[in-house]
């Protein structure tokens, strides 16, 4: 072979800005990014997914009260009765927040109600008072309900 007989380029452009010549750039260019993304990923660097933010937990407006040992129906007021000696029991062994009101007349007749597990104990204050009120409209009681228990403690 002869020095004529060699391919030159004589129009002074490189293989690089031919068609092919770009196009294989490009496909060079998209697989070293395609290689750097799989790589991230798979070192946990990007793509992860957060987990979702745990519900922070609600916190109650005050502290419920521990609970006290069982009290004996004949040491509470009202035990002799009983019905109220079977409910005090049920509300005695109630979930927090709760609280107990009781209303009795002249004659004797004796009305009550209660709530339990409520948000706060304002609210089972409020709650077991209308059901206390409900309760002697039922029975035709007419005398005020006053507040016989917060949470586990007597305070008639």
């Amino acid at each position: 072979m002869s020095d004529g007989d060699k391919s030159t380029n004589t129009g002074g452009s490189s293989f690089w800005s031919t068609l092919p010549g770009i196009l294989t750039g490009l496909a060079g260019v998209i697989g070293a990014i395609t290689a750097l993304i799989v790589g991230l990923k798979e070192a946990n660097l990007i793509g992860q997914t957060p987990a979702p933010p745990e519900p922070a937990p609600s916190q109650p407006e005050s502290e419920p009260s521990q609970p006290v040992e069982a009290v004996a129906v004949d040491d509470i007021p009202f035990g002799d009765d009983e019905e109220f000696a079977l409910d005090f029991q049920f509300y005695s062994e109630s979930p927090e927040y709760k609280s107990m009101f009781v209303s009795a007349d002249d004659q004797g007749l004796l009305g009550y109600g209660w709530a339990e597990g409520e948000a706060s104990q304002e609210a089972a204050d409020a709650a077991a008072q209308a059901d206390c009120q409900d309760d002697l409209l039922e029975i035709g009681v007419e005398a005020a309900c006053e507040i016989y228990a917060i949470g586990d403690e007597i305070v008639w």
